[in-house]
């Protein structure tokens, strides 16, 4: 299988230092190292002002979570709104969208990684703008309502 090494799951162990920080050609990271595959394909994600966050707990009811996001991020800037999920596909998982972007920025470098109830958040930029930015800047487009989580 050409000259990489694998891990012991089969993937190539022999990555650049830049590219994976602490995976090694001797097929063992800790887990806390070894970076997820969002972080990996998701990388050129132009940073907007609503954040996606995961690996929440899924059995909090919807508004004790956005209570406890709304504790959380609004030390970074005025929530424009908190979106959480409350179908089964999409439980532990919401989107949090601030007024501005440097607000957005400064609540990921900080609250990466932290916990919410014993569980460890992941959050990067969500893909869109949440409705309220898009109608405020003109660019809303109606969606189907079946495919959008509730909001406040």
């Amino acid at each position: 299988m050409g000259d990489s090494s694998t891990g012991a799951v089969g993937f190539p162990v022999n990555l650049p230092a830049s590219f994976a920080p602490g995976i090694g050609a001797g097929g063992y990271t800790a887990p806390d190292k070894v970076p997820t595959m969002i972080q990996l394909s998701n990388q050129n994600n132009e940073p907007i002002p609503t954040l996606y966050i995961r690996g929440l707990r899924q059995k909090t009811r919807v508004a004790a979570m956005k209570k406890l996001l709304r504790e959380k991020f609004s030390a970074h800037g005025e929530i424009v709104c908190i979106r959480v999920a409350r179908t089964k596909a999409m439980k532990g998982q919401a989107f949090v969208s601030f007024a501005k972007l440097e607000s957005a920025i400064a609540a990921k470098e900080a609250l990466e990684g932290q916990e919410i109830k014993g569980h460890r958040m992941i959050i990067q930029f969500a893909k869109t703008k949440s409705d309220k930015l898009a109608k405020k800047d003109g660019t809303f487009v109606k969606r189907d309502k079946s495919t959008v989580a509730q909001e406040v």
